[in-house]
Formats: structure tokens, sequence, C-alpha cells
């Protein structure tokens, strides 16, 4: 049996969320200005401070944009999580433990995602980042061998609580919550599936059961 049937689709995961997370840095660095009166670009840039107004279409200011790339890779974890439970290959309890990490930060993505296209309050999902946050952190047995998914449990964390200081608590400014969640893109997000296509075995650095 090859590696291909036994570890589930973490790199669907991995590489959409990665390019959402990669966006919403750019966004947060300012570097998707918004101008009215030009749709788009620009000077001006108030990532959350300023309220949307309900009549810009969804395309045209670019929290929506982030957004709705954020909301396409969160509802497709949340697919990929589905298809890790239904993976005969692993081992059901195996399964059902890896998934019940899972939910956390993917419905979190969407839940941000959705948020953020239709204009919703971000202090919701700034609280809702401390769970996302923090439980994940008991599944660092779990990963026990992978000493790189125990790396990324603590990088997302500080991450999501970054979001929260952000958010909900107005403690981070924006290009420091930009500069880290882009950090955050680059190394938990599209270093694991670049390592695999130059060679290295997901299921080496994930724990999971090998050739």
């Amino acid at each position: 049996m090859t590696e291909f049937t036994v570890v589930p689709p973490v790199t669907i995961i991995l590489t959409l969320t990665g390019l959402a997370v990669w966006v919403e840095g750019m966004y947060f660095l300012g570097l998707m200005p918004y101008n009215p009166a030009n749709k788009g670009t620009g000077s001006g840039h108030d990532p959350d401070g300023a309220a949307i107004d309900p009549n810009i279409k969804p395309w045209s200011h670019p929290r929506r944009a982030a957004g709705t790339l954020m909301l396409i890779a969160g509802i497709s974890d949340m697919i990929q999580m589905y298809h890790i439970m239904g993976g005969a290959d692993l081992e059901t309890a195996k399964t059902v433990i890896l998934c019940g990490m899972l939910a956390y930060p993917c419905g979190w993505f969407t839940y941000l995602g959705f948020a953020q296209v239709f204009n919703l309050d971000m202090r919701a999902v700034g609280y809702a980042a401390i769970p996302v946050g923090l439980v994940p952190l008991a599944w660092l047995p779990f990963f026990s061998d992978s000493w790189m998914f125990q790396a990324d449990l603590f990088i997302w964390g500080l991450a999501f609580l970054a979001v929260a200081f952000h958010h909900a608590f107005t403690l981070i400014s924006d290009k420091a919550l930009g500069a880290y969640i882009t950090f955050v893109a680059v190394f938990a997000f599209f270093l694991q599936p670049a390592l695999y296509g130059y060679g290295h075995g997901l299921a080496t650095m994930f724990g999971l059961p090998g050739h």
C-alpha cells in the first residue's frame, strides 16, 4: 500500500488555506488598500476600523475579496475533513481524533470568510479564535511522532490568539497581525506540501502510517 492511499488529503487543506491566510496577511499589512473612488485601490486603508458600505459589491472591497478566498478554503477544508472521516485506510479511532482537531480551524476559517464577505461583527471572530488557538494543543500527544505538526500547533495557536487580540481586544496593530499570519502561511501551510513535492514524506512529518 502506497503512502498516497493512507495519508489523508492534508495537502489540499494546507495549500488552499495557505493561499487564503497569505492574502489575509497582505490585507492586514496594508498592501490591499481601499478607496471608494476607484473601488479597490488607493490610500486610506483601514482594515477593520471603518464599516463597509453595504451598497459596495462584495468584490469591490479588499476585506470581502480576502474573505471570499477564506470562505472557499474553509468550505473545502470541511469537505476534506469529512473525506478523512470516511477514509477506510486510516484507523477509525485515529481518524475521529484527527478530525476532532481539524474541526476547530476548519470551522473557524469558514466563519471568518463568511463574516468578512457579509460584513459581520469581527469581534465574534476574535472571541471564537481563543478556543480555536488553545484547545487543539491537547492534540500534541497525537502528533508525538511529528515535530513539524507539533510546531504548527503552537504557531497556529499564536496566530489565532493574535487574531483574538486584534479583533476582540484591539491590542495588536494591523501590520503586526499581517506580518505574523504571513509567516504562518509560509511555514505552517506552504512548507509541508512543498517538502512533500520535493520528495519528503508527509506520512513521516504528520506521524501517520507510511508505506
